[in-house]
């Protein structure tokens, strides 16, 4: 079952940030997560240092998470009207379907990630109370 999961994956999914010349000889494939966890198919457990993508595909299984997700159906598009919200606030950021990816430069000082949070707070407040 795992080599047919390994093979399938390989070919109809796209892995961001997967070195692919390196998948074949250490493949990875996340069953589920919760918390800040991540279960691969063989059962291990592992923090999840790319929470920002793995987390949002997986969830969190927290109520509060669950229930604010489920409450935007996928028609509205909410992660492409937020990313459009953010860039008319001056920061741009790429939706992949409703989640948000926000990977700031490593050298980021606070004070401008504090900026760019802010702007994100605003937007995501913005669009959540707009009829767009």
């Amino acid at each position: 079952m795992k080599q047919e999961l390994i093979e399938k994956s390989k070919k109809y999914l796209w892995l961001p940030f997967t070195q692919m010349k390196d998948y074949d000889k250490d493949p990875l494939i996340i069953d589920s997560g919760v918390g800040i966890k991540v279960k691969d198919i063989d059962g291990k457990e592992n923090f999840d240092g790319f929470s920002s993508v793995w987390l949002n595909v997986h969830g969190h299984r927290k109520k509060q998470l669950d229930d604010a997700i489920i409450s935007f159906p996928i028609q509205r598009r909410m992660g492409y009207h937020v990313s459009l919200k953010m860039r008319e606030l001056g920061m741009l950021t790429r939706p992949m379907g409703d989640v948000i990816v926000f990977m700031p430069p490593l050298v980021s000082t606070m004070e401008v990630l504090m900026a760019m949070v802010n702007i994100m707070k605003q937007a995501i407040h913005e669009v959540i109370h707009s009829e767009f």
